[in-house]
């Protein structure tokens, strides 16, 4: 984890995301799970762009800036950074 991050536990929170609550320039919202599988984010409700990282075991997998409202992605994880 690195600048100030928001870690999110509740699986209402994860389901959540950053909808209504946008990360500061200096802020990260991470979720962490027991076990790595597919994690899909999406962009529903989302007004601006986002930078997604999928991380197994603490190294990046997958980096990606998602669209606003359209976008979707699916990637094994264990950690998810927005």
């Amino acid at each position: 984890m690195s600048k100030e991050d928001v870690v999110l536990r509740s699986p209402l929170d994860k389901a959540r995301g950053v909808i209504g609550r946008y990360p500061e320039p200096d802020e990260s919202i991470v979720m962490e799970f027991e076990n790595i599988e597919p994690r899909v984010i999406h962009m529903m409700l989302v007004r601006r762009p986002l930078v997604v990282e999928w991380c197994v075991e603490n190294e990046l997998q997958q980096r990606q800036e998602l669209r606003p409202w359209i976008g979707i992605v699916r990637a094994p994880a264990d950690r998810v950074i927005e």
